[in-house]
C-alpha cells in the first residue's frame, strides 16, 4: 500500500477532519521534498489538495514541486500566487513565490515576493 493510500485510509478510519488529513498529507509530502523525492511530493501534496483546495501550504509547496519537477512556471505562479493571496502574512508562502521567480530567472519578481527582500 502507498504512503497516499496510507494517509487516505488514516484519516478516514481514525475520523480526522479534512483539515486533519490535510495537515498529514502535507507532512509527508513536506518529509519527501527534504528527501528530494520530488515526484513523491508532488503527488501526495496534489492528493491533499483535492481534499483541501484551499489549504494555503499544500498550493504554495505544491507549486514549488511543479517548478522544480516539471519547470511548470505558469501553473507554479498560480498556486503559489493563491497561496499568498489566501494567507498573505505567512512567510513561508512567501518565500515559496519567491523561490518561483527565482527558478525562472526573475530576480525582481523574488525580491519582491520575499519577505523583507531576503534575496
Amino acid at each position: 500500500m502507498g504512503d497516499q493510500a496510507i494517509m487516505r485510509n488514516a484519516a478516514l478510519q481514525g475520523g480526522q477532519e479534512p483539515d486533519a488529513s490535510a495537515e498529514a498529507f502535507l507532512n509527508l509530502g513536506l518529509e519527501h521534498l527534504r528527501r528530494n523525492h520530488l515526484t513523491l511530493a508532488a503527488e501526495t501534496l496534489h492528493e491533499g489538495l483535492r481534499g483541501s483546495p484551499n489549504h494555503p501550504l499544500l498550493l504554495s509547496y505544491y507549486g514549488l514541486c511543479l517548478a522544480r519537477l516539471e519547470s511548470n512556471y505558469p501553473e507554479a505562479l498560480r498556486l503559489c500566487r493563491r497561496a499568498t493571496n489566501l494567507s498573505p502574512y505567512d512567510p513561508t508562502n512567501l518565500v515559496n513565490l519567491a523561490k518561483v521567480y527565482r527558478l525562472i530567472g526573475d530576480r525582481g519578481g523574488a525580491l519582491f515576493a520575499a519577505p523583507g527582500g531576503v534575496w
